[in-house]
């Protein structure tokens, strides 16, 4: 299925074609939008499939290359937060039946920070640079932690290739990874925001397929936002 920038986008017959084939996965091949406005629409008419379709939605481009060398799964297992969870754990399964069906090597990347850490190096607080050290490797240790505990609880022992661990920003560290990784099909959940939320806070997958060297997989997760305050509150 292609979308062509230049021409008004059939949108709900690209809707109406998923619904009506029930696919278990939609490729799009992303074309060059030349033009701030061409470039508006194709975002947002991406941006709309990734929140209505039921199935992963893939994105290919000029810069994904025509054959691929792995999958790398993007995983964000907070404890703190289900819908992390819940979007890593369907992220994680989704990958590894994708490398297994096309052959390919599986990688793992998970992004962590201090959230406080700009805070405590500011001259504001001007905290000692030993102690900020050691608060951020200590929160590098947990986060490695969890994921491990995450993988072991998800995967089969060697059931992926690399890991890795980046400190820093997702958006920008995930479509960092794919500047040496373009020939990978790069696999995120989305949290389909709409509304005054997909207003004001983004879609990290949108931001991420804009900007990433490869091709991107978009998936979320069978259990949304309701279904997972239900179950918090029984």
């Amino acid at each position: 299925m292609k979308l062509d920038p230049a021409r008004p986008l059939p949108f709900e017959e690209i809707l109406e074609r998923v619904s009506a084939l029930k696919p278990d996965i939609t490729i799009i091949d992303w074309p060059k939008a030349d033009g701030i406005l061409a470039r508006r629409k194709r975002n947002h008419a991406i941006s709309l499939l990734s929140k209505r379709i039921d199935c992963p939605l893939a994105v290919v481009h000029e810069k994904s290359g025509s054959e691929f060398g792995a999958v790398l799964a993007a995983l964000d297992p907070d404890p703190t937060d289900e819908i992390a969870l819940h979007l890593s754990r369907e992220v994680l399964r989704f990958s590894a039946a994708l490398a297994a069906t096309l052959g390919l090597p599986l990688d793992l990347v998970n992004v962590w920070r201090l959230p406080e850490e700009h805070i405590l190096r500011s001259p504001r607080v001007n905290e000692h640079q030993e102690v900020v050290n050691r608060m951020v490797e200590l929160e590098r240790q947990r986060s490695l932690s969890r994921l491990n505990d995450f993988i072991d609880a998800h995967l089969p022992p060697g059931g992926y290739r690399n890991l890795i661990h980046r400190k820093g920003g997702t958006t920008h560290q995930l479509c960092d990874v794919t500047l040496s990784k373009q020939d990978s099909i790069l696999v995120l959940g989305s949290r389909g925001r709409e509304g005054l939320a997909g207003f004001i806070l983004g879609d990290r997958a949108e931001r991420v397929i804009d900007s990433a060297n490869s091709a991107v997989v978009v998936v979320k997760s069978p259990t949304g936002p309701g279904t997972v305050n239900e179950q918090r509150a029984a």
